[in-house]
């Protein structure tokens, strides 16, 4: 019995397992170690007795296929035909329970592999919706970043002019009060000489009122003096 996998040799007739005869014209195999959930393929020849490399006959008809999932470990007995009928190919448990024909086997492997694939489809339109709607939100993230950006600009612009102001506050602040420093002082002694100036007039017109002698009444005026009779009167 020889095939592609490496426990069946590689189909390498002398890395081959051999089968021994045993009661009922029955060829049985050692136990060969296949990895679970896969397909393997594989045919029986009969080589030489001298030489194991050397094909005498091959199985008739197609290869042998044998699909294994999961659920056959740890032990699935295989059962085939010289002349090759795939009716008469099938595996079972070890008790026996379980017979399905080999080839029922592989066409339930076909229907998942299409059913997993139609799934894989399904699943790769799915992503695709995501890879769009993350494209989308990536273009509307990268549009609020540069609106952003925008809008930080105008504010640094504005808080710089508002730091130019306010320099320029701050420098006829202290310019007014520079010029309050220089005003301050003269003006107050100017005002202090202006009001010692007043109180030295006020006490001197007091003291001259005080030494001047009392001014005598105001006689009262004479009456009027008689007007000179006109020419007409004295005529009369």
């Amino acid at each position: 019995m020889v095939g592609g996998h490496e426990s069946f040799g590689a189909w390498s007739l002398k890395k081959a397992p051999a089968l021994t005869w045993s009661e009922g014209d029955n060829w049985v195999s050692e136990d060969v170690e296949l990895p679970v959930d896969g397909v393997f393929v594989y045919k029986y020849v009969v080589t030489d007795a001298q030489d194991a490399g050397k094909p005498v006959a091959w199985q008739k008809g197609n290869n042998q296929v044998l699909v294994l999932s999961a659920s056959d470990a740890p032990l699935l007995i295989v059962q085939d035909d010289w002349i090759g009928d795939p009716a008469k190919s099938y595996t079972s448990a070890e008790d026996g329970s379980d017979k399905m024909l080999s080839e029922q086997r592989l066409v339930q492997r076909i229907g998942d592999a299409d059913a997993a694939l139609h799934q894989s489809r399904l699943d790769v339109m799915d992503l695709k919706v995501e890879v769009k709607t993350a494209q989308l939100q990536s273009a509307a993230l990268r549009e609020e970043a540069r609106l952003s950006s925008n809008v930080r600009l105008k504010l640094k612009q504005q808080l710089s002019a508002e730091k130019k102001r306010s320099e320029v506050l701050e420098q006829q602040v202290f310019e007014w009060k520079n010029k309050f420093k220089t005003l301050g002082p003269g003006k107050e002694k100017k005002d202090k000489k202006d009001e010692k100036d007043s109180g030295a007039t006020k006490k001197n017109a007091a003291a001259a009122a005080a030494k001047a002698p009392p001014t005598p009444p105001t006689p009262p005026k004479a009456p009027p003096a008689p007007k000179p009779a006109s020419s007409e009167e004295k005529s009369r």
